[in-house]
């Protein structure tokens, strides 16, 4: 609060009344922190510095703004001075002042600011206009300021003249000089002159009041409220500031917030980061401002905030507050990387587990669960439960060994939790730990066996596993063919496979008949999983031979007279080892049989395989019947068995065969062939039919009777001049059967033969269609051939001549002088590619060739290829080339044809106007022809004084006719 107005004036007073005259210039009433448009004057005029003092007199109230203060009561609004100005100024003053008391005492508190926020100020005019004058201007809008009484004991401080109206020149302020009676005339005098200029003085004095009074506004501190605030790790946390200006004095403030405190790596969501922890903001960013702290953060940290509001005139004005962030820890959880393992049975298996914190600052654990019982791990605290809790340090080598002699699927489940503050985060995997089995060798024990033939043997074979979570397999090889085990399973091959239960009373029964020994090898084998492990022995088996009783089966015989007589003995082994005899008794006189030996008393020996197609032949011309005694006998070693059988035999007499000869035929196909059959009867009495087989679909014979199934029946008369006609275009040969048959009654004989027809074969020409052909150089050309047979049981054979050297047929075989040899399915397709680069015309030969058996028949026929040129690209090199200036450049460029047939011609583009090259012809625009030759030590020379770099275009081009390529390159000179 500003001083009272009255201490104000004393303060002024230099002790005795008067005026401090070195303080009123800086006394002029000044107000800060007010409108632009405040106006207020306070004019003091002194004519004398050294004028007697006056009696003190109250000079009145003092406006501030739109308030008067007034202690004194109204009667001092009336100030009287000879200075009729000044009077008429008080007198103004006063009225307003009256006017405005009530305001002013109801607004007794803006008052008190505005006192606060001025101060008084006078100023000391040396010379001046008039006597000595108080003038006071007031707008009510303007700058509200303290009174100040002034005394007229404060006048021998002012200095000022003033114009009398009446008298001549200017007199001095002093009123120890004038008198009294002098002043109250004047005063009449001066209000008359001082109304007409009234107005003038007026705007002087406005104009004095903007030239003095400064703008009194200043800057007012904002309203902040910043409260705590809290939030999560990782996360934007909103914060609770609100700022807003506090003009109290209606001016033109500006509020800008800053932020301090923020920690390294915090960022807001809003203002301008400073780089030195703190932040700048406008009241506009307040709105939804985030902080979000460093990755991984968690704790709490203090945020100034401070708000500054900014007049228009440079003061500045600042609330600041502290706020406290809260950052509460989230568990970032952790990587976990986990692979299926495996490993042997009794074995460690290395596990592959790989966890890593994503944020250093928190904790983590590790728990595996699912081991089994008897299961262990190389690291970590085994909980009791199935579960072990493990560090990540000991996750380095970590193994696991399953319980004694497991194999199978471990199924681990890894859980690893990290934890930030109460926060916990937990991430999972599961793993399978694949535990191959690994098998321990299992005992044996087994000793020799024997036994009789035709019996079971018994077998001592004792086998066990020292694991037995294994599985075992007993394997039984070397079982003879026949022989059977009493358990397990025959595999088919000699081997039987059993289980540790088939080895109780087990026994082998060998083949039947079986006598000797044999070997078995034994086998036990235990199975972990896909491991086994084996121990092997062997047994001897002894078998005793058993003689077994031969079989013997016989039948009576019959035949006819002069021949052999079958036998029907059948006599075999029950027991294949044993070895089988036969005796025949009771053999006539002059009767033989076809097998065995004759003992010379009527007896004959056989083997078991004499019996086989056993015939007995009875005495020439022998008809009638005889009786045959049969004994089998079996021997095992010294063991014997034997069985006993008869036979009668009945002889028949027969008719005698007849004769018969024939001869192989041979003719053309479509003619008829003659046959050369002859038979004839030994016995004249008997009747002789000839039958003719095998005779093809289509043939014929000249006489006969066709019975429809290739059968010919003839009488002996046909057979004079008999011919056979083939089918048609048939050729080849096929064979004939003949038989010869005598009857004599009901018993007949035959006598058969056979011949072979031969039928030469006789070509049909074939057909023939070609077509000319065109194509293109270097392609496959399309042939246009078509050959067929007339006959379908002949050959096709096509022939292609004239095919040029290094042309190639798509199909057929090359003969190597020009031809090729082509079956009919050749000419599907069939194309002929000319040799390389070749262009133009050949003609091709084309001959197709029937055969029939060795003869052939011909159609011959030309066509002529057209092979259209194609040019092919050219080889093209070039370099870079450089040289001097004014001098001949080596160009290096390399063309070529891949076809020598054509033609080269090479184009250099881009040569620059003044330059030339040493060969080729100039084109006038900037390119130039050249031949292969010119390449040859080819130079350009550039233009006289030229410098520096340019490019040319080379084009290689083939001509190959109308056809043509092109290759292209570029080089920097």
């Amino acid at each position: 609060m500003a001083d009272d107005p009255r201490e104000t004036e004393n303060a002024r007073d230099n002790g005795n009344g008067d005026f401090n005259q070195e303080d009123a210039p800086n006394d002029l009433l000044r107000g800060d922190d007010q409108g632009d448009e405040s106006e207020e004057l306070v004019e003091l005029h002194d004519d004398q510095a050294n004028a007697p003092s006056v009696p003190d007199q109250e000079l009145g109230s003092v406006h501030y703004g739109n308030q008067v203060f007034n202690p004194q009561g109204e009667q001092q609004q009336t100030f009287r001075r000879r200075n009729a100005s000044s009077q008429r100024q008080e007198r103004s003053q006063a009225a307003e002042a009256t006017e405005k008391q009530t305001i002013a005492q109801a607004e007794q508190a803006e008052f008190d600011r505005n006192v606060d926020t001025g101060a008084d100020t006078a100023d000391s005019s040396a010379g001046g206009a008039g006597a000595d004058d108080v003038s006071l201007k007031s707008d009510p809008s303007t700058v509200e300021l303290p009174e100040s009484n002034l005394s007229t004991n404060d006048t021998t401080d002012l200095r000022g003249e003033r114009d009398v109206p009446g008298r001549e020149g200017r007199e001095s302020l002093n009123p120890d000089v004038v008198a009294a009676e002098e002043q109250a005339a004047e005063v009449e005098a001066e209000e008359q002159a001082l109304d007409e200029t009234e107005e003038t003085q007026d705007d002087t004095v406005d104009d004095i009041v903007e030239d003095v009074v400064e703008d009194p506004k200043v800057a007012d501190a904002p309203d902040l409220v910043a409260g705590d605030v809290s939030g999560s790790e990782d996360s934007a946390i909103s914060l609770n500031v609100s700022a807003a200006l506090n003009d109290l004095d209606g001016g033109t403030e500006t509020l800008t917030i800053v932020i301090s405190g923020v920690p390294e790596g915090a960022i807001l969501s809003a203002g301008t980061d400073n780089g030195d922890g703190t932040w700048s903001l406008s009241a506009g960013q307040l709105a939804g401002l985030t902080i979000t702290p460093a990755d991984d953060f968690s704790g709490s940290f203090d945020l100034t905030v401070t708000a500054t509001s900014r007049e228009s005139n440079g003061t500045t004005a600042s609330s600041s507050s502290t706020m406290t962030v809260d950052v509460a820890g989230v568990a970032d959880g952790a990587t976990l990387d986990v692979s299926n393992a495996s490993g042997s049975e009794d074995s460690a298996i290395a596990l592959s587990i790989d966890t890593e914190l994503l944020d250093d600052s928190e904790s983590l654990s590790i728990t595996i669960s699912g081991v089994p019982d008897g299961a262990s791990l190389s690291a970590g605290t085994d909980n009791g439960d199935g579960t072990w809790s493990l560090t990540p340090e000991q996750l380095e080598g970590l193994t696991i060994t399953p319980a004694d002699d497991f194999s199978g699927e471990i199924n681990l489940t890894v859980l690893v939790s990290t934890t930030d503050g109460d926060d916990t985060a937990v991430v999972m995997e599961e793993l399978t730990v694949d535990v191959s089995g690994t098998a321990d060798a299992p005992t044996l024990d087994v000793a020799d066996a024997s036994g009789n033939e035709d019996s079971a043997i018994a077998l001592d074979i004792d086998a066990g596993l020292i694991d037995s979570s294994e599985t075992l397999t007993v394997t039984i090889s070397g079982v003879p063919d026949g022989a059977t085990l009493s358990a397990g399973t025959d595999n088919g091959d000699g081997t039987w496979t059993l289980s540790s239960g088939d080895l109780e009373g087990l026994t082998i029964t060998p083949a039947d008949d079986f006598s000797g020994s044999f070997d078995l090898g034994v086998t036990a084998q235990s199975a972990d999983g896909e491991d086994v492990a084996t121990t092997s022995g062997s047994i001897t088996v002894d078998v005793a031979g058993v003689a077994d009783a031969p079989t013997l089966e016989t039948s009576d015989a019959s035949g006819s007279e002069d021949s052999a007589i079958a036998l029907d003995i059948d006599a075999g082994l029950t027991d294949s080892s044993e070895v089988l005899t036969i005796t025949i008794s009771g053999v006539p006189d002059g009767t033989t049989l076809s097998a065995g030996t004759y003992n010379g008393d009527g007896t004959w020996t056989l083997s078991s395989t004499d019996l086989e197609g056993l015939t007995i032949t009875p005495a020439d011309d022998f008809s009638g019947s005889f009786d045959l005694g049969v004994s089998a006998q079996s021997a095992d070693g010294e063991d014997v068995a034997t069985t006993t059988g008869s036979i009668t035999v009945d002889v028949a007499g027969v008719a005698d065969a007849p004769t018969l000869e024939t001869s192989d035929a041979s003719g053309n196909e479509d003619s008829a062939i003659a046959l050369d059959i002859d038979a004839d009867l030994t016995d004249s009495s008997e009747v002789l039919t000839v039958t003719v087989s095998g005779v093809p679909d289509g043939a014929t014979l000249s006489a006969g009777t066709d019975n429809g199934d290739g059968t010919w029946t003839l009488s002996s008369g046909d057979l004079e001049g008999l011919t056979i006609t083939p089918a048609n275009d048939f050729s080849g040969s096929f064979d004939l059967g003949v038989t010869a048959q005598s009857a004599d009654g009901e018993d007949v004989a035959v006598t058969t033969d056979s011949l072979t027809v031969d039928v030469a074969g006789v070509a049909d020409a074939p057909i023939l269609d070609v077509a000319d052909a065109t194509g293109n150089e270097d392609s496959a050309i399309a042939l246009d051939i078509d050959a067929g047979l007339t006959d379908s049981s002949e050959t096709l054979t096509v022939t292609i001549s004239g095919v040029p050297d290094g042309a190639t047929l798509s199909a057929g075989t090359d003969n190597g002088d020009g031809t090729w040899t082509l079956s009919s399915g050749d000419l599907e397709g069939l194309t002929i590619t000319p040799t390389n680069d070749f262009s133009g015309s050949f003609d091709l030969g084309v001959t197709a060739q029937s055969a029939d058996g060795e003869d052939v028949a011909v159609t011959t026929d030309s066509l002529t290829v057209d092979v259209a040129g194609v040019a092919d690209a050219p080889t093209l090199d070039v370099a870079d080339a450089s040289g001097n200036e004014d001098s001949a450049i080596a160009l290096d460029i390399d063309a070529g044809l891949t076809d020598s047939s054509e033609t080269l011609t090479v184009t250099i583009s881009g040569v620059p106007d003044g330059a030339t090259l040493s060969a080729g012809t100039d084109n006038g625009d900037g390119t130039w022809t050249l031949s292969s030759g010119d390449l040859e030590g080819l130079t350009i020379t550039p233009a006289d004084d030229f410098s520096g770099s340019f490019d040319l275009g080379v084009t290689a081009q083939s001509a190959d006719g109308e056809d043509v390529a092109t290759t292209s390159g570029s080089i920097t000179v």
